[in-house]
This record gives structure tokens, C-alpha cells and sequence, in this order.
């Protein structure tokens, strides 16, 4: 498939650039972005590449507004894991009322009915016919999911199965300077909305958030990923800025 991409990335930290050295770390971004890879494919083309900033509340708004002109008529992604948690609730409230479902829902279940495509037959009984038989004929209707809007399955980080091995304690990993654990796949709820819809911009910047056998991509969630492991050198981090040359380092 052909797939037209606009990304918005984060920095975290703030950078002090003039004119000329703003314009040279964008052609720096383009021309690293050609060398690499998008959802697996090949990246064919780059139109541009802007750094944006905004430090009061009413550039912010106006930085929204660039973003939203620039990347329309687009879809951004929306972290519904709060669906997904709430009709769990509501499964298990239905089960404990219903006594003849023996089976207690599980979480899957509940994923399943966002993320499977249903059908229900509705039998068509006829003028004597209590119970349907095997040659009742019926229509087919669609099982509509659980909230509205345009929901899919999406996966949003991993989950430690393993202790965490010493670097180059574990075979065919990429290096050996990093420590590695087997993990497996965590699956939540999202929802593509119109950018137009966009409110502000710190509701959609996905953070990478790690709390001990947890890896996940969260939204609504502070920058400073690891604070609950190293506080006091995140806090030191946050007061820095970064010069041109640092810049291009992180790259």
C-alpha cells in the first residue's frame, strides 16, 4: 500500500538554535529520515521538515493551529484503553446478572468486541415455529461495538515473561552492552478522530512510559518516562537545554 504519513514529535528538551542553525537541523531530520524505515516500508518521499516551538499559552494555540493546517485533512490516534476497561466492568456486572451464563467474561472478551468484526443471526420463526431448527432461515445483523466512533485494536507496548539478563548473557541479541528479557505483546483500544477536532496538542504526543516489567506507549502521561526509577536525574535533565551541536548528537 501507498501510506501518506505526518508525524509530530516531542522534544524533551528545549533547544536554543538561531535562524540558520533551526534551517540546518531540519535538512539534518530530512536527510535522516530518508535512510530509514516507516511501519516496515520504504520511505519514498519527504516534503518537509519544520521545528516548532511555543513557550506561552497563546503561542501554543498558534503552534496548534500550524500543526493542524499542516497535517490536514489528516487523522490522529486517540488512546481508548478507558473503553476497553469500562465495558470489562459492564461484561462482568451482566454475567453476575445473568445466572445462566456460566462462563466468566475475561478481558479478551471484552477486547474482542472491539477489535472482532460481529454478526448475530436473528431467526425468522414461522407462524407455529416457537424455537428455531436447522432450517429456520435468518437474517444477519451486524453487532455494533461498544462506544461509536471509528475504533480499532492497536498495540501499545510489552510485558516482561523473564527476569532481565546481564548484556551478552543472552544469544543473537542486537549488542551486547544492553541488557535483554523475553516480553510479550500488550493490546489496547484507539480511535482515529479528524485533526481538526484536536483540542490540544499534550492529548495525542504518545510518551514512552516504563514502570519495572511494564513497556508501553501512553498518552495523557508526563514526558519524563522514568520518574518513578530515577527522580532526581530526570529533574536535573529537565532543567537543561541543548545547544546546536548537542542537538544534532541526539541524532
Amino acid at each position: 500500500m501507498n501510506l501518506t504519513v505526518s508525524l509530530v514529535i516531542e522534544l524533551n528538551k528545549p533547544l536554543v538554535l538561531v535562524t540558520k542553525e533551526i534551517e540546518k537541523l531540519q535538512k539534518k531530520v530530512m536527510s535522516m529520515c530518508c535512510q530509514m524505515r516507516l511501519a516496515g516500508g520504504t520511505i519514498l518521499n519527504i516534503k518537509q521538515a519544520k521545528l516548532l516551538s511555543a513557550s506561552t499559552s497563546e503561542q501554543h494555540i498558534a503552534m496548534l493551529r500550524k500543526i493542524k493546517r499542516l497535517t490536514m485533512p489528516g487523522f490522529v490516534l486517540f488512546d481508548r484503553s478507558d473503553f476497553l476497561q469500562n465495558h470489562f466492568q459492564e461484561l462482568i456486572v451482566r454475567h453476575k446478572a445473568d445466572e445462566s451464563v456460566t462462563d466468566e467474561p475475561q478481558l479478551l472478551d471484552a477486547w474482542l468486541d472491539f477489535a472482532a468484526l460481529k454478526y448475530k443471526a436473528v431467526p425468522q420463526l414461522g407462524e407455529e415455529q416457537n424455537e428455531p431448527d436447522e432450517n429456520t432461515p435468518a437474517d444477519w445483523e451486524y453487532i455494533a461495538k461498544p462506544n461509536p466512533g471509528y475504533l480499532v485494536p492497536l498495540m501499545t507496548g510489552y510485558k516482561a515473561i523473564s527476569d532481565l539478563y546481564d548484556p551478552g548473557s543472552v544469544l543473537n541479541t542486537r549488542d551486547e552492552i544492553t541488557p535483554s528479557r523475553f516480553v510479550e505483546a500488550i493490546h489496547s483500544i484507539g480511535e482515529w478522530k479528524g485533526i481538526h477536532s484536536l483540542k490540544d496538542l499534550h492529548d495525542v504526543i504518545w510518551r514512552y512510559q516504563h514502570d519495572d516489567q511494564w513497556y508501553l506507549c501512553k498518552q495523557n502521561c508526563s514526558s519524563a518516562t522514568n520518574e518513578a526509577v530515577e527522580p532526581q536525574v530526570l529533574k536535573t535533565q529537565q532543567n537543561q537545554t541543548l545547544n546546536f551541536n548537542e542537538a544534532l548528537n541526539l541524532f
